[in-house]
């Protein structure tokens, strides 16, 4: 049995829960790199024209979105996930794939970036096909 979630426009009142409750390798990580993690998902959700929270007993559980010029040709995708929702793996994937079909519909360049030394982050990405995920940093 899943736990029920459900998916809704991103928000600005979203950031701080998820904020607190993202991976704590993926926080742990984007802290060595220099960024508070609210603050880094702040700009990351500021510079996004597209932003989907994933919402579970009332709490944002995953964040993700597109960054780019509406009419340009590649989007810069993103993905911001809890503790909690790694319990819904199947989920993550099948709504990923979906989200990055969306994308896709509009863009025909995707790029996401990944912290090196996020191991999961990085084998994610690859999975999803992205590749050379070893090469990105957040900037």
């Amino acid at each position: 049995m899943s736990a029920a979630y459900e998916i809704i426009p991103g928000s600005i009142k979203h950031i701080r829960p998820m904020a607190r409750h993202m991976r704590a390798a993926g926080a742990i990580t984007v802290e060595k790199f220099g960024y508070n993690p609210r603050e880094a998902l702040r700009r990351t959700f500021v510079a996004s024209h597209y932003c989907r929270t994933a919402i579970m007993d009332g709490q944002p559980v995953a964040m993700w979105g597109a960054c780019g010029t509406l009419l340009g040709d590649s989007a810069m995708v993103w993905l911001v996930l809890s503790e909690a929702i790694q319990a819904l793996p199947k989920a993550v994937v099948r709504e990923a794939r979906a989200e990055l079909a969306r994308v896709a519909e509009n863009y025909q360049v995707i790029n996401t970036t990944v912290i090196p030394h996020d191991e999961a982050a990085v084998r994610f990405a690859t999975f999803l096909g992205f590749d050379d995920c070893m090469d990105h940093a957040i900037i």
